[in-house]
């Protein structure tokens, strides 16, 4: 009796085969737009993943898959998780099935992109270069040597993967919250942020009780995750410039609420 598939799939996007004869069309098409390379390696950083033989970028918001197989001219398949596995998973007996989008860049794929987003990538960087050095190529890249505008690329690209844009008028609740793990990656953008004159607040949350926000309780699942958090009002200049690279729609819609919202001043 034939096994059955843990998941269906379907196409989002036909690609062409990976060969010898279509590398040069896909490098010409990838080639022929103007590819933001930091916020590429934002959502590496994010929710990509670099493994020994290829990159994938697998997400239940289509658009940036959608688009990075566009520019690859590879293929995009729509996944859909057998329902038991996808409820053991996130521990919900009625938990409703996500479709998510897939891109797989292989061979001549992955290490083009690799090498475009190496000279950005900050917490993913070891596993970037076993890929390359799976691929016999021994290149060394800068690290953490953004100027402003690739930092704001990137940021872009990571908050669209890790970040929350919150707009909520029932709670009263707009900001910009960026949760992780990695230290040096946080403390990072928190420097920039101050090059920038953004306010912000820093919180270490190293139990997994969570803080208090502006007098909010908040609960990370994230054992161990640091948190930087960015008031709404203090949040529109970073917005403003971030707005322009966004891909997702529903969270390019909360980020321009955020700048839109018409804010009150504060009594003490």
């Amino acid at each position: 009796m034939p096994r059955k598939a843990s998941y269906e799939t379907e196409y989002l996007y036909k690609g062409i085969r990976l060969c010898k004869k279509n590398v040069p069309k896909i490098i010409k098409n990838v080639m022929s737009q103007r590819v933001c390379w930091p916020y590429w390696a934002g959502w590496a950083d994010g929710d990509g993943n670099f493994t020994k033989g290829y990159y994938i970028l697998r997400l239940t918001d289509h658009e940036p898959v959608i688009k990075l197989g566009e520019m690859f001219l590879a293929n995009v398949i729509l996944m859909q998780d057998e329902e038991k596995y996808y409820q053991k998973r996130t521990g919900n007996p009625n938990a409703k099935i996500k479709i998510r989008a897939r891109v797989q860049l292989n061979g001549e794929r992955g290490v083009y992109f690799s090498e475009h987003v190496a000279p950005y990538v900050i917490d993913k960087s070891n596993h970037l270069y076993r890929l390359l050095k799976n691929k016999k190529i021994h290149k060394k890249f800068s690290y953490l040597e953004f100027n402003e505008e690739e930092f704001i690329q990137w940021l872009t690209g990571f908050c669209e993967a890790e970040g929350y844009f919150q707009y909520n008028k029932i709670i009263g609740r707009y900001c910009l919250q960026i949760p992780n793990t990695n230290l040096t990656l946080m403390r990072y953008i928190s420097g920039w942020l101050n090059k920038l004159k953004i306010t912000h607040g820093y919180y270490a949350n190293r139990d997994v009780e969570g803080p208090t926000f502006e007098g909010l309780n908040q609960v990370y699942d994230a054992k161990d995750s640091d948190l930087i958090h960015i008031s709404g009002q203090n949040s529109i200049p970073l917005l403003k410039r971030m707005i322009p690279y966004m891909l997702i729609k529903r969270k390019k819609q909360a980020a321009i609420n955020i700048v839109n919202h018409k804010y009150g001043v504060r009594k003490n």
